[in-house]
């Protein structure tokens, strides 16, 4: 595991989150390309913050699968 962004939060974001798993080959490019330079999913060449939002629009648009 890796800790990719920390910060105090007022309230819990994600309380009935599971793991889940990217399915890459649902995944728009352009949003991709919105949150990084290139389109592939690589959270450890971006800020936390960009990761964070990164995961939340793939959630928003159900590009994952496996959730357990």
């Amino acid at each position: 595991m890796v800790l990719l962004h920390y910060e105090e939060i007022s309230e819990r974001r994600f309380g009935g989150w599971t793991m889940g798993q990217v399915d890459t080959s649902r995944v728009n490019t352009n949003i991709l390309l919105k949150y990084s330079e290139r389109a592939e999913l690589d959270p450890y060449n971006v800020s936390g913050k960009v990761s964070l939002a990164l995961l939340e629009e793939l959630m928003a648009t159900a590009s994952t699968i496996g959730r357990a």
